[in-house]
């Protein structure tokens, strides 16, 4: 049956269908052999062969293959349980019980093939029943390692950001780009209130966007020699350079994650993670939350 619906099916269905969720059924009706699954692949394929033999008539398992079946069961039993099957590893048990002939009254040999049965329609249910999410590799990196690129100084000055920033990678990689945009959005606010404290400004707590925005702009505007030194003119180019990517956050982005009309591409969602991670590390080289 396995091996009808591999021949039918050429393409995993996840491929042309990514951030669905994937059964442990469908991954193993699409593994090349049974090394890929291990001993739990041995024992499902495995499986077709033992119950191949106990329903045709005159057929037999020698007992070479007894041992062998066995083995691959009872190691199947253990992957089975970790992995939540528990209804099948319980049937695989008495399967297992039957190969070994220790009872041949509570578990006879004759009855080896309704065994068998009983134990592929649990199985098949469990393994429907045992679900993943599936990612394509493309993001998956964004889930497993969801600060990479983001540096030292912000882990030390801004460690506060950290969780959004990490939501904010792993959702984008699960296919959701709004909730991406939103925990961006919310890292990218505490550089904000950052810079206003920096510049002493009075709306500098505040966190609506605009208010405070128009305050740093116009303190921006004030830096000179006297207040910055012999740099002024360099300090006045980066605190100018961030509020400007402040301000395209705002307008934007900021502005629209916040209404329910707005949606975002997958595409859009990765420009405005990499844009704000960008920003925090340029932040973080010189100010402290």
């Amino acid at each position: 049956m396995i091996a009808l619906e591999r021949a039918c099916q050429t393409i995993p269905p996840w491929e042309g269908e990514p951030y669905r969720l994937v059964s442990l059924g469908n991954i193993m009706q699409f593994a090349e052999d049974e090394v890929v699954l291990g001993a739990f692949g041995n024992f499902y394929y495995g499986l077709g062969a033992l119950d191949l033999a106990a329903m045709t008539p005159g057929a037999s398992v020698g007992q070479r293959d007894e041992i062998m079946f066995t083995v691959f069961f009872e190691e199947a039993i253990k992957d089975m349980k970790r992995l939540g099957l528990r209804v099948a590893a319980s049937h695989t048990e008495d399967v297992v019980k039957i190969l070994e002939g220790n009872n041949p009254h509570t578990h006879p040999r004759a009855k080896l093939h309704d065994h068998v049965t009983i134990l592929r329609s649990a199985l098949a249910i469990e393994l429907a029943q045992t679900v993943f999410l599936h990612v394509s590799s493309a993001e998956a990196n964004y889930y497993r390692e969801p600060l990479d690129g983001i540096t030292d100084d912000v882990h030390d000055r801004f460690s506060s950001t950290l969780e959004d920033l990490r939501e904010s990678a792993k959702c984008y990689a699960l296919g959701r780009p709004a909730a991406s945009v939103f925990h961006a959005m919310r890292a990218a606010e505490v550089g904000l209130m950052a810079l206003g404290k920096d510049l002493m400004v009075p709306a500098a707590t505040n966190k609506n966007w605009h208010d405070l925005l128009v305050q740093i702009e116009q303190a921006i505007k004030r830096i000179d020699e006297k207040s910055h030194g012999s740099n002024w003119r360099d300090d006045r180019q980066w605190y100018s350079d961030a509020a400007t990517q402040l301000r395209y956050f705002k307008d934007a982005w900021r502005n629209e994650v916040m209404h329910a009309h707005q949606s975002y591409s997958e595409s859009r969602a990765r420009e405005i993670l990499t844009a704000t991670r960008a920003f925090m590390c340029q932040i973080a080289t010189r100010l402290p939350e």
